[in-house]
């Protein structure tokens, strides 16, 4: 249903049951009432339906409630609601994306921690998942990486694409200077 400058999600059966069609214009108190009376569980149906798909931080989860047009009060308690039943966890989903990227595409620690917390996740769990996590003990697995990747070309063209590659992944200059190093055996 759309006020002017305003639009509200509410299920076709609460439009039926205040006799509203859709597109009219509605008085503001009626509107208040659908609202608190229909929206909590049609967002957590909807909140259901996203989640199952992957695993969100509470942010991703509120930003996808008010783009499907859930009034703010009502995507914080279903984010509430998420969050008391576990459906949501920032630690895990932290925990969950470090391990991700430790295996197949590793990161620094820097770009982990601004990938995390692009994604909602709060600064305090960002620090404590990355805490113990250093990027001189990935050393090893990007010398092996950047041979895989580009060992096979000219060696101009091999530490212009593997700098480019480790620098994109977060590494500082330092460290990507000494993986080239080691992996052109030099």
């Amino acid at each position: 249903m759309e006020l002017p400058g305003r639009r509200v999600a509410l299920p076709d059966r609460a439009l039926h049951g205040l006799g509203i069609s859709p597109g009219s214009l509605v008085a503001p108190e009626v509107i208040g009432e659908a609202v608190r009376k229909y929206q909590p569980p049609a967002a957590a149906n909807d909140a259901g339906r996203f989640l199952e798909k992957a695993e969100h931080t509470a942010a991703q989860l509120r930003a996808y409630l008010l783009r499907r047009g859930y009034e703010p009060g009502t995507a914080d308690d279903v984010v509430a609601w998420a969050s008391g039943y576990g459906y949501v966890d920032d630690l895990r989903y932290a925990n969950l994306y470090v391990q991700s990227h430790s295996g197949r595409s590793p990161m620094s620690v820097r770009r982990l921690g601004a990938e995390l917390r692009r994604r909602g996740v709060p600064g305090g769990i960002v620090d404590s998942v990355l805490a113990d996590r250093d990027d001189e003990c990935l050393f090893d697995r990007l010398v092996s990486e950047v041979r895989k990747k580009y060992g096979s070309l000219d060696r101009e063209t091999a530490w212009r694409r593997g700098a480019a590659w480790l620098a994109r992944r977060g590494f500082d200059s330092s460290l990507a200077y000494r993986v080239m190093k080691e992996a052109a055996g030099e």
